[in-house]
């Protein structure tokens, strides 16, 4: 059984506001790009490929 998304988005939003949020899918592996690149970005302070 999954999570409901639309729940999850509802309690991010309330907590977060307008701030930006993601919900990756690691069974399918959707969004997982998106975590690792501000990871990389905002704690590992790795600069973007030029």
């Amino acid at each position: 059984m999954g999570a409901d998304l639309g729940v999850m988005e509802c309690d991010a939003r309330a907590q977060r506001g307008e701030r930006p949020q993601v919900f990756p899918d690691l069974k399918r592996a959707v969004g997982v790009d998106e975590v690792v690149a501000w990871l990389r970005r905002e704690v590992l302070f790795e600069e973007e490929a030029r």
